[in-house]
């Protein structure tokens, strides 16, 4: 093993990592560097671009965990991280900035833990392609560690100086003037559940109104005639142990789902047929590609791809990007689930719904909300997106009737209107399209007898 340290001229060092002699080892990551001993002090914030971003205040607490015994966070990239930077800082006093400079999206984790004493360790796990047929390892890639002074901003400002000069800032469609006119000037989004009639697509679009309909990126459901009829299971998304990676989201039927892997050609000609059917046949204008911002490591021995780690994900998905475009135009919209750098070239807009944080997570998580992807990416990216409303939220009519609330959709008491502005203008500041959920203008306020400046 061979590790080496460059200083560098923009105040960080670069650590670089060699491993000989893997034959027949299997090892499928290696952690470099490994920092312990840190001090989690009273004034250091924890700044982590997880979707969009999150701050912890007060990492100490947060890190020891419920028990007090410890607690260990990890955030993969690409994906979970929108991109490859975290930072503790300490005000004017010397904080640590840790980042990688990987241009190709290599997978990998940032690791971090605290323990019962009261200090912090940071490690970098890097994930070997095809780990059995492995001899050496050697990333393409530097880590680099530095001291940072001030908050958070001045992290993604020193990750923004390297981040926009790599090839997904460049060649982002907003950079490039190709990001679809539409969608670049709309002036709000409406976020609604149900359902439409193309009659009503037409009116939208005689009115200057755009649709994008929701189609998830990557699941299939394994209860389906489909699943089995197409054979779909042997291009599902593999776990180490071979077995089809499976995922349950809907609590009132948990039908279990299955990741498909983007990097093969039959995943991808499927969901771009879908697609064609529901751009040309509905007219619909783009299309909400649910977790599209999302990478998962595969373990098939027949998808054509290294098994394990690699960049074959943002690959796979940069074909099918590419195969949508081409089949219905340039006027297609296409948007994806959260921020990521290395989707810029590929997707017009982010949903960005942490502007919501405190709608749907549990508000003693010790985690606030940051714009961290547009610190960074706010001249290469449009973000839109909100839970906020002025109603509880709507009620699928594919889940049972046995479960639905008497009050979906009704009008959210008024103490809550202070939330909903401070969702409006988190949207603002941050350089957001403003969007608003569930708006049902037969409910508004004023329909119902109240004051509209009451609900902002």
């Amino acid at each position: 093993m061979r590790a080496t340290v460059h200083a560098e001229a923009d105040s960080t060092t670069a650590w670089h990592i060699a491993v000989e002699g893997l034959e027949g080892v299997g090892i499928e990551r290696v952690l470099y560097p490994r920092l312990g001993g840190i001090g989690l002090t009273e004034m250091a914030e924890l700044s982590v671009p997880l979707w969009m971003g999150q701050r912890a205040k007060d990492p100490r607490n947060l890190l020891s965990g419920p028990d007090g015994k410890g607690r260990r966070f990890e955030w993969g990239y690409p994906g979970q991280l929108s991109f490859q930077m975290i930072a503790l800082t300490r005000g004017a006093t010397a904080g640590l900035y840790v980042a990688t400079d990987d241009s190709l999206a290599y997978r990998k984790s940032f690791i971090m833990s605290g323990d019962q004493e009261g200090y912090g360790r940071i490690e970098i796990a890097h994930q070997l392609a095809d780990p059995a047929k492995a001899t050496r390892y050697e990333p393409t890639y530097a880590v680099k560690l530095g001291v940072v002074h001030g908050t958070w901003m001045h992290a993604a400002e020193r990750y923004r100086a390297w981040g926009e000069r790599q090839a997904w800032a460049r060649n982002s469609r907003v950079a490039r003037g190709t990001a679809t006119p539409w969608l670049r000037e709309t002036g709000v989004w409406v976020w609604n559940r149900g359902r439409a009639s193309t009659e009503a697509v037409k009116k939208a679009h005689a009115a200057d109104v755009r649709a994008i309909v929701y189609m998830n990126q990557r699941l299939w459901c394994v209860q389906t005639p489909s699943w089995k009829h197409e054979n779909a299971e042997r291009y599902a998304v593999r776990e180490r142990d071979g077995k089809v990676r499976l995922e349950t989201y809907m609590v009132f039927d948990p039908s279990p789902c299955a990741p498909m892997d983007i990097a093969t050609k039959f995943w991808r000609d499927k969901y771009a047929g879908i697609a064609d059917t529901v751009v040309q046949q509905y007219g619909i204008d783009g299309i909400y590609m649910d977790q599209a911002v999302l990478s998962l490591a595969c373990w098939s021995s027949d998808h054509g791809h290294p098994m394990g780690g690699g960049h074959y994900w943002m690959d796979g998905f940069r074909a099918l990007a590419s195969d949508l475009r081409r089949r219905n135009g340039a006027s297609l919209g296409l948007a994806g689930e959260g921020g990521g750098e290395s989707w810029l070239p590929d997707l017009d807009a982010f949903l960005t719904l942490q502007v919501s944080q405190e709608r749907y997570s549990d508000p003693s998580s010790g985690w606030d909300p940051l714009p961290m992807f547009q610190a960074v990416y706010h001249h290469h990216a449009i973000t839109y997106g909100t839970y906020g409303s002025l109603t509880y939220p709507p009620y699928d009519e594919l889940w049972p009737d046995s479960t639905r609330p008497a009050n979906a959709l009704t009008l959210l008491d008024p103490k809550y209107r202070r939330h909903f502005l401070m969702e409006q203008a988190r949207m603002f500041v941050w350089g957001m399209q403003p969007t608003i959920a569930n708006l049902r203008l037969s409910s508004s306020p004023s329909a119902r007898g109240r004051s509209r400046t009451s609900y902002g």
